[in-house]
């Protein structure tokens, strides 16, 4: 939702929660991740977890997508940090898997 210009994100708690821990495998919430503005600021959150030893993932790259870094809240939720496009590859990758994909209309190309 956006506030004034600005995104939102509202999470609740809610009273009737038994208490039981996180567990991605029920059905809601398996992770949340944001977009990070560049490379440099993905480097200084991950400053900033160490900084407060807090465990995180390194920073690692997904092919045409871009850099990610994960981390858990005290909940055990994942929370991804995401540097999206690093090399301005995006395009072209979903270019590429979409003709591939339209090349082999049976579902074998990855």
């Amino acid at each position: 939702m956006t506030f004034d210009g600005s995104m939102v994100i509202d999470l609740n708690e809610h009273v009737t929660n038994s208490g039981e821990a996180f567990d991605p495998t029920r059905t809601g919430l398996d992770h949340l991740a944001f977009q990070i503005p560049s490379y440099d600021a993905l480097e200084a959150w991950v400053a900033y977890l160490e900084a407060h030893g807090m465990e995180h993932s390194p920073i690692r790259t997904i092919e045409g997508v871009g850099e990610a870094v994960d981390f858990r809240d005290p909940d055990g939720i994942q929370i991804e940090l995401w540097h999206m496009d690093r090399n301005g590859q995006w395009a072209h990758y979903v270019q590429k898997k979409l003709a591939a994909a339209l090349a082999d209309p049976q579902g074998s190309v990855p």
